[in-house]
């Protein structure tokens, strides 16, 4: 498994893929998708999500939430 994943089931690898700090050639695309501001999203290990994965992931704070809340799993 690599390094910046972690597994959280027996089916079940989620992959941490970030950026590196300064400019990025991504810039202007996540500009663009800025325009479309969706919700921030309260949740614990136990929430059942039934959104849509590109409005949750939209929102930087719901990105680092979720890393926070399952970073313990990668111990």
């Amino acid at each position: 498994m690599p390094e910046n994943s972690v597994s959280a089931g027996s089916a079940t690898i989620v992959v941490f893929d970030g950026y590196d700090e300064g400019p990025s050639i991504k810039d202007n695309t996540h500009e663009t998708r800025g325009q479309n501001i969706h919700p921030i999203f309260s949740f614990t290990a136990e929430t059942e999500f039934s959104g849509k994965k590109e409005e949750f992931l939209s929102r930087d704070v719901n990105k680092q939430r979720l890393v926070s809340s399952t970073h313990h799993y990668a111990d």
